[in-house]
């Protein structure tokens, strides 16, 4: 794996824009978690940070304000010790419901004076099991070049990987060949141009549904409401599963994955009656980046998913999202985020993070997939069992949810804002996705 020691001076304008968007009660922290079956050594896991450290400078820098229409830049902090961002804690007898508490506790605002980082290693689990949680600003990367990143302390370092194909001899095209390949070269531009059309109607269509379409359910006002973090993971699903599914239905794994989650969401507030909304709006975090770069930045836009969901039939869900998925992986809507966005940075705050933050409120919640090692990987001698990620929430009461595929299985994660009226939203949500998958792994077993 290719690890880049170089560090950019100045910050990007977009992560500034992450910077600027963080409040008390809506962090822009981005999150994972390992879990392991046996204990993790202090020395090596120490070892394995300090290699961190001095691979990407950004774990050692802290923001410094360069005043007025300037961009801030990164500087290497004059109090970095690793031991105020790697701590070492034992959770006797902890299972996986106190690994994510104990990192929902400390899903808090990170100190913009010092690295914006901390990591905690927890030990002496259940069955002497044990978990790494890492929590790294946006500011820093985004989720490709976090996973890219937090892989550099595993075995995954070691891989190596080859883009080289075996050339091919052209031979001369005889005229009957050039005929057929002027004729589908034709069909094609036909084609291309009707896509054009439909791509174009959709991006209308995207236009006005971002400015009537608003999040009624699990509204939250954070002056008056009382809640607190809460976060959950599933139980794994087979890879194989999923594709099974994927077959089954003609589609893709994120279209089968995003219908599952529409499902649980759904299931959880329609059991308690805090269904207020005809249609989901989702944030789809699309990268932006060239072929090759895994660099520790950010290079992300996003696309708005809009679900209609008055029917809890799958087969209806997942055409819509298959439909939207389509169009949005295509369209210009990420790049042109990321560049509006980019363009924000050099205004004065006051003016465009309220407007930001109104449209991120919107959002019933964030869902990234993430596709990891399809290995085990090792992390300080030992194997790591669970890999979970979570981006951060959309704002106050909207979801943060994360989907990565490592070693054949599929993990759902869940961070969300829990109240009195929604308890448990983050297991529950997490427990009603496997509940789902299974209902609907079954009746496509039972079609076959």
């Amino acid at each position: 794996m290719h690890i880049d020691q170089s560090s950019p001076k100045y910050l990007a304008p977009i992560d500034v824009v992450f910077q600027h968007l963080e409040t008390e009660e809506h962090p822009m922290t981005c999150t994972s978690v390992w879990t392991f079956k046996t204990p993790l050594d202090e020395c090596l896991v120490t070892k394995e940070f300090c290699n961190l450290v001095d691979n990407y400078p950004k774990f050692r820098q802290c923001i410094h304000s360069r005043g007025s229409f300037k961009m801030p830049e990164w500087v290497d902090s004059p109090d970095f010790k690793l031991e105020n961002h790697l701590h070492f804690v034992n959770l006797t007898g902890g299972t996986k419901e106190d690994v994510a508490a104990f990192g929902a506790e400390r899903f808090v605002k990170l100190d913009p004076a010092m690295p914006l980082w901390n990591a905690y290693v927890i030990n002496d689990l259940k069955d002497g099991g044990s978990a790494l949680i890492v929590q790294a600003h946006h500011a820093l990367s985004d989720g490709i070049g976090f996973l890219c990143c937090t892989l550099s302390l595993t075995s995954a370092r070691d891989m190596k990987f080859s883009s080289k194909k075996a050339s091919k001899v052209k031979k001369p095209a005889s005229v009957q060949e050039f005929l057929v390949s002027m004729y589908l070269l034709f069909c094609q531009l036909c084609l291309l141009l009707l896509h054009v059309v439909q791509l174009s109607l959709w991006e209308l269509r995207q236009l006005f549904q971002t400015h009537l379409i608003l999040r009624k359910s699990l509204p939250l006002n954070p002056k008056e409401d009382v809640f607190k973090k809460s976060m959950s993971w599933s139980e794994p699903v087979d890879l194989e599963d999923v594709k099974l599914l994927r077959r089954r239905y003609n589609c893709t794994v994120n279209d089968i994955l995003t219908t599952i989650l529409t499902l649980a969401i759904r299931n959880y507030l329609s059991e308690r009656s805090l269904l207020h909304d005809k249609t989901f709006r989702f944030l789809i975090p699309i990268s932006v980046r060239r072929a090759g770069d895994l660099s520790l930045s950010n290079q992300v836009g996003g696309s708005s998913l809009f679900v209609p969901i008055e029917s809890s039939d799958p087969s209806k869900l997942l055409s819509s999202i298959q439909h939207n998925m389509h169009f949005a992986k295509n369209s210009v809507e990420p790049l042109a985020s990321c560049k509006l966005l980019a363009q924000f940075s050099y205004l004065p705050q006051s003016w465009y993070i309220p407007v930001c933050s109104w449209y991120a409120k919107q959002y019933n919640g964030v869902f990234t997939n993430i596709p990891g090692p399809q290995q085990p990987l090792r992390f300080a001698g030992q194997e790591i069992d669970d890999y979970v990620v979570y981006p951060p929430q959309t704002g106050p009461g909207g979801l943060g949810m994360g989907v990565i595929s490592y070693n054949n299985k599929v993990v759902i994660s869940v961070l969300t804002d829990e109240t009195e009226a929604a308890p448990q939203l983050a297991k529950g949500i997490a427990e009603q996705f496997k509940l789902e998958f299974d209902r609907i792994l079954n009746d496509a077993k039972l079609s076959q």
